[in-house]
């Protein structure tokens, strides 16, 4: 019967406790950078909301509404991306179908 024991920890002052603690910092480094860039990307989607919130008039065929600016630019881009992926579909259909196939 073999055991496996755990690896001592690094004791302060040899090279791999130097090492763990310059990884530790790296990490803290990234996760600063990550939260950074988060808060700032937050920011920009605020002002956009708050630059876009103005009620705007869309006619429809037999009616029109004045719904918030924002909502009528998110269901565009959200129609896009739907036609988009549906545009497409049938060629990734027929790729997929042809190499299933050849295999």
């Amino acid at each position: 019967m073999s055991s496996t024991q755990p690896a001592a920890a690094p004791k302060p002052g040899d090279d791999a406790h130097r090492v763990a603690l310059g990884e530790l910092r790296a990490d803290r480094r990234r996760l600063a950078v990550r939260l950074g860039a988060a808060a700032v990307l937050v920011g920009i989607v605020v002002a956009f909301v708050v630059r876009n919130s103005q009620a705007v008039r869309v006619d429809f065929l037999v009616a029109s509404r004045h719904p918030r600016l924002i909502w009528v630019i998110l269901v565009c881009f959200l129609v896009g991306v739907a036609v988009g992926l549906l545009a497409g579909s049938p060629g990734r259909l027929r790729k997929r179908r042809e190499g299933r196939r050849h295999h």
